[in-house]
């Protein structure tokens, strides 16, 4: 659990550091992410860990993510088609413009390939970079952000030919008589 304490404006890095007496003695009882607590901090590195089930370990990745120098690790245990992951959540909403989100490896952090460019996409506009440790590319870079554009154009060629492909597919049943739909699902059902 991560403690921080609201600080005033007018309090230097100076004051706050002879003051650390003063701050050991207050009992924090929750969490307050303050607009100085934004400026105080350097741009960190942000771990995110994911593992699918109970059974699995998530010490491999979380030992990756330490020695790249993460400083805090959000992680979650649940199958990667899910839409809630609180760990994820928490994670996109802790980070800040320089800082870097981290994975272990790309399924980690995305469902499918379109979520995955949703997600690095606004990762961008909020100016924070994203690093994937095992595919070894970080759009904080000009090589990473290209190995990203070049992955986010194949997933459009994959859509487009899918679509292309259903649309086809439609085409030649419509031809033979066919009623768009499926015509297996029984009507009186409801």
């Amino acid at each position: 659990m991560c403690y921080s304490v609201q600080v005033f404006r007018k309090h230097s890095i100076n004051t706050l550091k002879s003051g650390i007496n003063l701050i050991n003695s207050i009992k924090v009882t929750h969490i307050q992410h303050s607009y100085e607590n934004f400026y105080l901090r350097d741009n960190m590195k942000i771990g995110y860990s994911r593992i699918s089930t109970l059974e699995q370990n998530e010490d491999l990745q979380k030992d990756a993510l330490v020695l790249a120098g993460c400083e805090k690790i959000y992680s979650d245990s649940v199958s990667g088609t899910r839409v809630n992951r609180p760990g994820l959540d928490e994670a996109l909403q802790d980070v800040r413009a320089g800082d870097s989100l981290v994975v272990w490896r790309l399924d980690r952090l995305g469902r499918n390939l379109k979520h995955l460019i949703n997600v690095v996409d606004d990762l961008e506009s909020k100016g924070v970079g994203f690093v994937s440790l095992t595919e070894g590319f970080d759009t904080t870079t000009n090589g990473g952000k290209l190995v990203f554009q070049i992955f986010g154009a194949l997933a459009e060629f994959e859509r487009n030919l899918i679509k292309e492909r259903t649309m086809a597919g439609l085409k030649a049943a419509r031809a033979r008589g066919r009623l768009e739909g499926n015509t297996n699902f029984p009507q009186n059902r409801f």
